[in-house]
């Protein structure tokens, strides 16, 4: 099976078949993955190193649970369906990616940035969201049950269904956000915003449905 990554419609075809170099010696064709992945943005933030045999795992398999990732840049990249449990991402750049029905449980995304990414249908189960750019981010019917989205950023982000059950929001910015049949019971909101996002049929944290902004 030959290794991919998807971005933006495109297919980039990760080799990593051994060759035999003028001197003699077998080496592995990485310079060529290396100047490739640096022209698309796939490539460490300065101060940071994520694992490079984990970013080919990611890229040959569309998975990689576990795995160091820091401050990759997968910006625009398809990852749909990608098990990413418990993957180290902070300070990823992911804006505009499509991780849509990603498994991302337990995953530490604190200060990626992900806006305008789409994550309809994603599991963010206990995950670490700490100051997480979420801004108008579709997480429409995502799982966010136990997230710690600690002034995570989620304006005018599309919560429509989101499970938010027993989340840490504190002062996370909610700012036009859509919470319309959000679940938010056992929530901690305090200083969130909570009160300008559009609330319809929402489940709020003491358990009460408000429909406030229903049409």
């Amino acid at each position: 099976m030959r290794p991919l990554f998807r971005q933006e419609g495109r297919s980039l075809f990760l080799s990593l078949r051994p060759r035999v170099s003028s001197s003699g010696a077998v080496g592995l064709l990485l310079s060529g993955l290396v100047t490739t992945l640096a022209t698309i943005g796939l490539v460490p933030h300065p101060g940071f190193a994520y694992r490079p045999s984990d970013l080919a795992q990611l890229g040959a398999s569309g998975g990689c649970p576990s795995c160091d990732l820091i401050a990759v840049q997968l910006n625009q990249t398809n990852l749909q369906d990608a098990d990413l449990r418990a993957a180290d991402l902070r300070s990823a750049g992911l804006r505009a990616a499509n991780l849509s029905r990603a498994n991302l449980e337990a995953a530490d995304l604190s200060r990626a940035s992900l806006q305008g990414a789409r994550l309809r249908r994603s599991n963010l189960r206990s995950a670490r969201l700490y100051r997480t750019d979420f801004s108008r981010a579709d997480l429409s019917r995502a799982n966010l049950t136990e997230a710690n989205l600690q002034r995570a950023d989620l304006r005018e982000a599309n919560l429509q269904g989101a499970q938010l059950q027993d989340a840490f929001l504190a002062r996370a910015n909610l700012t036009g956000a859509n919470l319309t049949h959000a679940r938010l019971s056992d929530a901690w909101t305090r200083n969130s915003g909570l009160e300008m996002a559009t609330l319809c049929n929402t489940r709020m944290p003491d358990g009460s449905v408000v429909n406030r902004d229903c049409p």
